[in-house]
């Protein structure tokens, strides 16, 4: 984006398309830039690019009210012995339990997912009042978009971003080491 003003006008321009749940045209430079800031995140870019996540966090407040989440939110992790998890602007939460701890390396329904290296296992069980139900906003975007590689990485990856919420320190107080094995 050249400038704070050329953003914003471009996130209204994306909101107004999508909240009128009209096809979106493929010629529409602002569209496109969304697009493709939904199918980076999607597809896991998200950690060294801070535009990225700039631009996710102000999607995130310009559609939370439309679909709220009010549920227990739920994130597993696995990191290095020597990394700790740090609040977050915006991470990806599951409503389900099992996700969250197939992510964090062991699940009794998805099973093992151990990342080698990464010891520090976590689960996080809590609730946000600022929760975004991605997944549904998801779904009400596939209808509406013809970027094909978005498409299949919706189908594909949605289930890893279902609710987008801040990390906040006390979510990071409830952390639980995950030590279950089989």
């Amino acid at each position: 984006m050249k400038t704070k003003t050329d953003f914003q006008t471009s996130l209204d321009i994306f909101v107004e398309h999508f909240l009128k749940g009209d096809p979106f045209p493929n010629d529409n430079w602002s569209i496109s830039y969304w697009e493709e800031v939904i199918y980076k995140w999607l597809n896991g870019l998200y950690y060294d690019e801070e535009d990225l996540l700039l631009s996710m966090e102000a999607l995130h407040q310009a559609f939370v009210a439309h679909f709220p989440y009010t549920g227990e939110l739920y994130r597993g992790t696995q990191l290095p012995i020597d990394e700790k998890m740090t609040p977050r602007n915006l991470a990806s939460f599951s409503s389900y339990d099992e996700v969250a701890l197939f992510f964090a390396g062991d699940s009794e329904i998805y099973g093992e997912n151990f990342r080698a290296g990464r010891p520090n296992r976590t689960f996080i069980s809590a609730r946000h009042d600022q929760a975004f139900h991605f997944i549904d906003f998801l779904e009400k975007l596939k209808p509406l978009t013809s970027n094909f590689p978005l498409l299949m990485l919706i189908d594909d990856r949605a289930w890893e971003s279902e609710v987008l919420a801040p990390l906040t320190e006390e979510m990071l107080q409830t952390a639980q080491p995950v030590t279950r094995s089989h």
